[in-house]
């Protein structure tokens, strides 16, 4: 082997070996900030409550949507007209990157509100 490529060789050595050290340290950073490990899977995370995008009012006719409740009886349960109700409907949707009611459920059932 020439003396070129000897020097090459323990150069790229070298950068291992630095390599390695600084994988252990970002390792170790990981770990005390709870990251998995290498290899594991990341644990299942709950999807975040959409509420904390949407208004008062756009939260309330976002239950009734997960509820499964037509337009006429949320605008009556909410005492505003059939038309509001279908500009809250249009909010969501944009809020929360949805195209229809369905893809807001699928989505979304794990927020619907709980039976006391």
């Amino acid at each position: 082997m020439s003396a070129v490529a000897q020097a090459s060789r323990e150069q790229l050595n070298q950068i291992l070996e630095a390599l390695r050290k600084d994988l252990d340290r970002i390792s170790g950073v990981l770990s005390a900030l709870g990251a998995p490990e290498a290899g594991e899977p990341a644990p299942e995370q709950a999807c975040p409550d959409p509420r904390g995008l949407l208004s008062q009012r756009e939260s309330e006719v976002f239950d009734f949507l997960l509820s499964g409740d037509p337009v006429s009886s949320v605008a009556l349960a909410l005492h505003i007209s059939e038309h509001t109700v279908r500009n809250h409907v249009k909010a969501i949707y944009r809020k929360l990157g949805v195209n229809s009611r369905v893809q807001l459920v699928c989505q979304f059932a794990e927020a619907a509100p709980r039976a006391v």
